[in-house]
């Protein structure tokens, strides 16, 4: 991630947050055939949006602060 803006490695961190929960339910549930495998996965998935929606909010007011007071 070396050379790339802060914006960027924010927006890249969350993507693959995103994907790995996915991804998680996608293999426990077609390759594993094993449902309750995807279960973790999937609270993993719900809690992440929670905070990743929260860090978003946090991080567009920090931004908007900067922004007004210059």
């Amino acid at each position: 991630m070396a050379g790339l803006g802060l914006a960027e490695r924010k927006s890249i961190t969350i993507e693959v947050g995103i994907q790995n929960g996915t991804l998680a339910i996608a293999i426990a549930t077609t390759l594993l055939n094993a449902p309750i495998m995807a279960i973790p996965a999937a609270i993993y998935s719900v809690v992440m949006f929670l905070t990743s929606g929260i860090f978003a909010g946090l991080l567009k007011a920090k931004t908007f602060r900067g922004l007004k007071s210059t």
